[in-house]
Formats: structure tokens, C-alpha cells, sequence
């Protein structure tokens, strides 16, 4: 058994999958409305993306990643796209997620059979540059195992039917 611990989810590889479970992330969550509200430039940053409640934007904030969690199963599930690990069961309304278990991969690995085109792996908001965001899969191919931003998942649905990638069927 391995644990990992990201910013939002913390993943526990056992057997054949990884359990992603949420990280409800308090005092991150303070620290960020406090600086967020303090300085006149980020209060206008932050409405413009949660508006003038600021209960809404702590929410969003404290629970990313039940967001993230549900994002990857919601996207797994309606496209089977073979470019990501498959994720098999969404718990408690998105606590948790299972998905298939892969192995690391280094930067090499990654450069030489990355399932994306340049265009999706050379924007930081994708969560997608990085070799640790991709794991080689039980069938031999390199798969994204960290999708769960929504700006990835409509970069994923914008190039699901190029001719280098095809839907499972």
C-alpha cells in the first residue's frame, strides 16, 4: 500500500486501484479568503469568479476536491476515453473515487508516448505537463490519472475525436 498526498485529494494505491479521497483543506481555505479579501485587487479577482457571496466562494474552495472527483467519474464514465484511467465508482457524492491503478512514469516516458497533443500538455492550467499526472496502464499505454480541473476536462472533450485518440468502445 502507498499513499500520496496532492493538494486537494490524497490517493491510496492498493491492489489494482487507487482510492482518491478528498482533502478538506480548512486552514487553506482561511489563509486564502483572508488574502483574497484583504487586498482590494484580489476582492475584485474573487468576485469575479464567485460573485458577492463569499460563503459560495469558500465553499467551492474548501470542497475542490468533491468537484474534481465528481469531474473525473462524470468524464470517465459519458466518453470512456482511452487517453485516461478509468474510473470505476464514485462514494459518498464524490469523497471518493476508484479508479484503475497504473504504474509511475518518468518525464522520458511521458515526452515519448504521451497520449495529448502539444497544445493540451504545454498549458500549465490543464493539469496535464507534468509526468507525475500520467501513469503507464495495465494495457501498455500512458494514461492521465490527474484530470479533474474543469479547464482539462473541456480541452479533453475539444480533442476526444482527433485522429490520434478514439473512445473506448
Amino acid at each position: 500500500m502507498q499513499i500520496k498526498k496532492g493538494s486537494t485529494r490524497i490517493v491510496i494505491l492498493l491492489g489494482n486501484y487507487a482510492y482518491k479521497f478528498t482533502r478538506i483543506r480548512l486552514l487553506r481555505t482561511a489563509v486564502w479568503a483572508l488574502y483574497r479579501l484583504a487586498f482590494r485587487d484580489q476582492r475584485e479577482l474573487f468576485r469575479s469568479k464567485f460573485g458577492k457571496n463569499i460563503f459560495v466562494g469558500l465553499c467551492k474552495h474548501l470542497f475542490i476536491g468533491v468537484q474534481q472527483n465528481r469531474t473525473e467519474y462524470a468524464y470517465y464514465q459519458e466518453t470512456r476515453d482511452c487517453r485516461v484511467m478509468p474510473t470505476h465508482r464514485i462514494l459518498f457524492g464524490g469523497i471518493l473515487i476508484i479508479q484503475t491503478r497504473g504504474v509511475a512514469i518518468n518525464r522520458k516516458t511521458l515526452i515519448q508516448n504521451c497520449p495529448f497533443e502539444d497544445t493540451i500538455t504545454g498549458n500549465p492550467d490543464l493539469d496535464l505537463h507534468q509526468a507525475k499526472q500520467y501513469c503507464l496502464c495495465q494495457d501498455g499505454k500512458v494514461r492521465a490519472v490527474d484530470y479533474g480541473k474543469r479547464n482539462t476536462v473541456v480541452a479533453l472533450r475539444k480533442t476526444l475525436e482527433t485522429p490520434k485518440t478514439r473512445p473506448l468502445e
